[in-house]
């Protein structure tokens, strides 16, 4: 079996590659949480005190997703040494960024041929990590860029449900224009990109846009406390992800394909 390795398995996007995966692969995860009865081999780790390379030389992964949190010099530090690995060994890096990495530019759709310019330091910490991997790497670093990510166990699926139990308001932004992704969609995506060994920039995202309002209209009753928000921004703000690579084509949905999976999820809680 090819060894992959997690970095971030117990975290939303982690965990879902691990579940459709773990029966093809040998898979070794790490996270600071504990993961009781782990199907795959979980190690504890922290990337504020922790080093990561030994744990790599240890398991001698082939394969490193990297979709972790945390301190954003102390992430840098750790993909250094995941460079520092990788360059040694060929493993491939497929390393999860973000839309933020154009948040400098919110005035359009963005595909994977658009120039990075972010304003936010969520936006440069991904773009120097997407840098460090690239020019280290080259071709063995693989970039995936996601949209808004919601999925059952997700923090905005959360935030949703204690804004039906009105348990706090919720906040819509009308001039927030962006794409979305259902965390098991980009576990069926990774893998396609992972078995094709397709090299490069992805953006795993909705093909469509939708402004945020209306998208939580769509699951929201009339009795949930909302609070308008508005981003200082003249014109509409687009924190949207666009993409050209037709070897994903046959994985297309839309942010509605989005929003059904939102409403299932929701469907035992009393609105």
């Amino acid at each position: 079996m090819e060894k992959l390795f997690i970095l971030g398995d117990s975290g939303l996007v982690g965990s879902a590659i691990i579940e459709l995966l773990k029966e093809d692969y040998d898979i070794t995860g790490v996270s600071r949480d504990q993961i009781p009865k782990a199907k795959w081999k979980h190690l504890k780790f922290d990337l504020e005190s922790d080093q990561l390379l030994p744990i790599l030389e240890a398991t001698q992964p082939s394969v490193i997703i990297s979709c972790t949190r945390g301190d954003f010099e102390k992430q840098l530090e750790t993909h250094r040494e995941i460079v520092k690995y990788a360059s040694q060994t060929n493993a491939k890096v497929y390393f999860f960024s973000t839309a933020n990495v154009f948040d400098g530019i919110p005035n359009s759709v963005k595909i994977e041929t658009d120039l990075v310019n972010a304003t936010s330091a969520y936006g440069h910490f991904k773009i120097n990590c997407e840098n460090l991997l690239t020019e280290g790497l080259a071709q063995n670093a693989i970039i995936l860029r996601l949209p808004m990510v919601f999925g059952k166990k997700s923090p905005r699926v959360k935030e949703i449900v204690a804004a039906l139990r009105n348990e706090k308001s919720i906040e819509l932004y009308e001039n927030l224009i962006f794409t979305s992704i259902w965390d098991t969609q980009i576990a069926f995506m990774f893998k396609h990109i992972l078995e094709s060994d397709l090299r490069g920039i992805f953006h795993l995202t909705s093909k469509d846009v939708m402004d945020h309002t209306t998208y939580y209209r769509k699951f929201l009753h009339n009795n949930v406390l909302i609070e308008k928000g508005n981003i200082k921004h003249q014109e509409p703000y687009y924190l949207a992800l666009g993409s050209t690579r037709q070897e994903l084509v046959d994985y297309e949905y839309s942010n509605d394909d989005v929003i059904r999976k939102i409403k299932k999820a929701l469907k035992k809680f009393k609105q």
